[in-house]
């Protein structure tokens, strides 16, 4: 057994049998740690910038196609803040126009294409805003890197190529937009705004869950550029906040489509076990449709649009925003010893895929597969994340 799990049983022990006294500390830790989240939520959010009447603000957000991107664009354009929307595909941004509320919300949004893997295409994004600034004399005062990309999978079924396309959109991809409009954030503190970078990471950011190693692992590297960022650009005025969301009903979950038989040749895959992959891919397709009902039952995305809207117009943002109600849960996983993690981490990815909780999940007699799919697979792949 591990020393981790023995220090906290002995300090345990020693708090309960030898410094009873203590749990007056125990309860100042606590009762000081509600009232700083309510001072938070009752004050601090609520001390927000006022947003000029004239239009001066500008918001970068990557990913608007779907999801929390296009939640959070809308939402800051009907805070009067000019939201540059960046997306790959036409007709993604004609989609996202038509959503918007009103004339006023659609034409402060700006759709600019850009492809966050390339940075060709980030340096072209970069130029036009630059442009669009300074023919409306305005202020980059945010940058919100929000797309992604998602592969799923065990460790010992995701072929290399897959890891690298991952990295390329989930952490290259976020370096160079970062570094791309970081000129533009300083120029504006310069000018008295309060900049921020904005990054979209995930629970799993903070506490790794099995058979999501890619995506885990790549939002752990967001994680540690953003914790990097923070001190590095307060020397410029610009402050840093990393938005956690947990399980959300988005298009992103949705999209999740089985690519275990790797139609195009992918980098690596001649270093996986065959027999092997088609071993975990038999046992993935049972799981497919309770995954499949699951993700009707959660949230919409509406709580990481606000966070969105908080990191960009609150006085003192968070450093770390978690938002959804799973969250708690990774807090304590990635807090507790490494095997009382382990073993919450294997009851989540087993128990609601055994026989008894299947039929609660499915309903009895209910053998139909539900609307929206997510299916894994070895290698679990969605598009690139427009949340």
């Amino acid at each position: 057994m591990r020393a981790s799990l023995w220090f906290w049983g002995l300090a345990g022990l020693q708090l309960y049998f030898f410094y009873p006294s203590n749990w007056t500390l125990l309860f100042i830790f606590v009762s000081s740690a509600v009232l700083a989240r309510l001072l938070r939520y009752f004050v601090l959010d609520k001390w927000q910038h006022q947003v000029p009447t004239d239009g001066s603000w500008w918001v970068v957000i990557t990913g608007t196609s779907s999801g929390f991107g296009q939640l959070g664009a809308l939402r800051l354009a009907s805070r009067g803040i000019n939201v540059v929307a960046t997306v790959r595909r036409e007709s993604d941004g004609e989609a996202l126009l038509k959503r918007a509320a009103s004339d006023a919300i659609r034409q402060r949004i700006h759709v600019v294409l850009m492809d966050v893997a390339s940075v060709a295409s980030v340096k072209e994004a970069r130029d036009q805003v630059a442009a669009k600034l300074q023919q409306a004399n305005g202020l980059l005062v945010g940058v919100i890197n929000n797309a992604g990309y998602s592969v799923s999978g065990r460790l010992e079924a995701v072929p290399l190529g897959k890891w690298k396309k991952e990295y390329d959109v989930n952490v290259f991809g976020v370096v160079a937009v970062t570094q791309a409009f970081l000129p533009l954030l300083k120029s504006a503190a310069k000018q008295g705004a309060s900049p921020r970078v904005v990054f979209v990471s995930s629970v799993v950011g903070s506490a790794a869950m099995a058979e999501t190693a890619p995506y885990s692992s790549s939002k752990f590297a967001v994680q540690a550029i953003a914790d990097n960022a923070r001190v590095e650009l307060r020397r410029y005025g610009i402050k840093t906040v990393v938005i956690q969301p947990g399980a959300f009903k988005t298009e992103f979950f949705g999209r999740l489509v089985k690519d275990f038989q790797l139609k195009d040749a992918e980098e690596g895959e001649e270093l996986l076990d065959p027999a092997m992959v088609r071993e975990v891919h038999a046992e993935f397709e049972q799981k497919n449709e309770v995954l499949a009902k699951l993700a009707l039952s959660f949230p919409p995305g509406d709580p990481v649009a606000e966070a969105m809207e908080l990191s960009v117009l609150t006085k003192m943002p968070e450093s770390k925003i978690f938002v959804g109600y799973d969250t708690g849960l990774y807090k304590l996983l990635s807090l507790a010893p490494d095997e009382i993690g382990d073993l919450l981490t294997w009851a989540i990815m087993t128990l609601p895929f055994g026989p008894f909780m299947r039929s609660i999940i499915l309903g009895k007699g209910n053998n139909s597969t539900a609307t929206a799919t997510a299916t894994p697979s070895p290698a679990v792949e969605s598009n690139k994340k427009d949340e």
